[in-house]
């Protein structure tokens, strides 16, 4: 007689409830989308359309997951222990799923590689564009060959802790494309760990580290696409989690190591100090040494190169341009180059007005923190002149610090939605580089249409949502940080 394996036998033998029941349905219809997206076409990626309606319906369980979550914290319960570590196990599989699906072509996965191969052959990635003469000798082909040609004129902008991980994947036997997608599920999985980690320190139900788990769109960004915010999570997540602890200075180390990996998180930076300074001026010292102390080292590649390792970056604010919302408003209005000065006195002003504002009126501790850093967060991507959907996974480890205790239902909402709209994202696709099953075909020229006659169409489908519910949470009145009912798609 076959032997059932411990997870089955724990489903079996543990008492559950309707609302495990459902969870349970839910995480299993959860499963089966993502194993189609991840193995449907087998020895191919699914057509672009398949594959994001696939995920669609994966949005649509683990919505209604977080639901039920939610209700069951209403109640004063949390789901069954078995329940709970089933829908871990399923977060975990579906990523190990996806790991070992076709790789869809993704130029910043190739660039994350010529850059690690660079570090490997002893030259400094910020000292050369890919294109420069000087790089000959070291070009491989295939690498190279890969890359985006729009930006093979500019050296990297990603961070020196960034490096380190991409040199690995050269290091490596395999595939380096295939170790990279590797080493990032390896950080979105070690993300996981310390929220569960992060979440029992606090005293929060560890079951709210599900919001993180099975959001789909981490499984989109890092097992299929190889995105690097994959390693970059781990840093901010370590930092709460000191944090928590009260190690101030390990976390002016761990926010240090990630604003190394990629310099867009220095927006929330502002808000950290401001909390320390009105706690602690003692953790406000230890926080300041442990973050100086990783500048300074990660300096130390771009002293080497002077000036010009920050050449990189410069273009890039100036070419940047893909998916924004609140910026294609002010380019519309003004044009690009006052547009681009417009989002950036905008970003500044609202970063120090609003998120200060927040920690001067919370009251939540470390909730007012994670709360703050997300809306910083927030506000950066706004204004931002390009906007892809991985760029959103940085808010989402904030999602389970702040969940208990939180005013800002709405909040949580808008941004799990955004998570969830900006799969839209994949609808160019459908216009200009049609890889379609050919069932949608009504849909697609519908896009094709709309996108010959006005502003990309998909857009109005991605922010119009999100917008809506920023508006609410902006004008709403606040909701009682105990009433956990009312925190996630509940209704009174």
């Amino acid at each position: 007689m076959a032997r059932r394996s411990p997870a089955i036998l724990a489903l079996v033998r543990s008492p559950m409830n309707s609302r495990d029941w459902q969870l349970l349905i839910a995480g299993l219809v959860y499963l089966v989308a993502l194993v189609f997206a991840a193995c449907g076409a087998w020895s191919r990626p699914l057509p672009i359309d398949v594959y994001v309606l696939s995920f669609g319906l994966a949005f649509t369980a683990y919505f209604l997951i977080v639901r039920l979550l939610a209700i069951l914290s209403c109640d004063g319960q949390s789901p069954a222990t078995s329940v709970a570590r089933f829908l871990l196990i399923i977060a975990i599989a579906v990523r190990l799923c996806m790991l070992f699906a076709p790789h869809r072509e993704n130029s910043d996965v190739w660039r994350y590689v010529w850059d690690g191969h660079l570090v490997t052959c002893g030259i400094n990635p910020y000292r050369y564009a890919p294109s420069s003469s000087e790089l000959d000798e070291f070009r491989d082909s295939e690498i190279y060959e890969n890359l985006n040609p729009a930006y093979n004129d500019l050296s990297t902008v990603y961070g020196p802790v960034a490096m380190f991980w991409f040199s690995l994947t050269r290091l490596l036997p395999g595939e380096p494309v295939e170790n990279m997608r590797a080493l990032m599920v390896l950080g979105d999985l070690l993300t996981i760990v310390l929220l569960t980690l992060a979440t029992t320190q606090s005293q929060k139900l560890q079951s709210w580290v599900l919001l993180y788990a099975l959001n789909p769109l981490l499984i989109d960004s890092f097992a299929q696409r190889g995105q690097m915010e994959g390693v970059l999570l781990p840093w901010l997540v370590l930092a709460f989690y000191f944090a928590i602890l009260d190690k101030w200075k390990l976390a002016g180390v761990a926010l240090g190591l990630a604003i190394a990996t990629k310099i867009s998180l220095v927006i929330v930076l502002p808000v950290w100090i401001v909390y320390l300074f009105k706690t602690s001026l003692v953790n406000a010292y230890g926080f300041g040494v442990g973050l100086v102390g990783v500048s300074l080292l990660a300096a130390i590649p771009y002293l080497m190169v002077g000036v010009e390792s920050l050449s990189g970056y410069s273009e890039y604010a100036v070419r940047w341009k893909s998916n924004g919302s609140l910026f294609s408003v002010f380019e519309w209005m003004v044009g690009d180059g006052w547009a681009r000065l417009g989002a950036v006195l905008s970003c500044a002003m609202l970063v120090s007005a609003v998120a200060i504002r927040k920690l001067r009126v919370g009251n939540d501790g470390l909730n007012s923190l994670a709360e703050s850093s997300l809306i910083s967060l927030l506000v950066l991507l706004l204004f931002s002149p390009a906007v892809f959907p991985w760029y959103l996974c940085w808010m989402l480890p904030m999602l389970p610090l702040m969940v208990d205790g939180s005013n800002s239902k709405w909040l949580i909402r808008a941004v799990m939605l955004w998570s969830f709209t900006s799969m839209t994202w994949y609808f160019r696709f459908l216009v200009y580089e049609p890889t379609t099953s050919g069932y949608f075909e009504s849909f697609q020229g519908l896009l094709v249409n709309a996108a010959e006659t006005s502003v990309e169409p998909w857009r109005w489908i991605e922010y119009l949502p999100v917008f809506t519910l920023l508006a609410i949470w902006l004008f709403s009145s606040r909701s009682n940080g105990n009433e956990r009912s009312k925190l996630l798609f509940m209704v009174k």
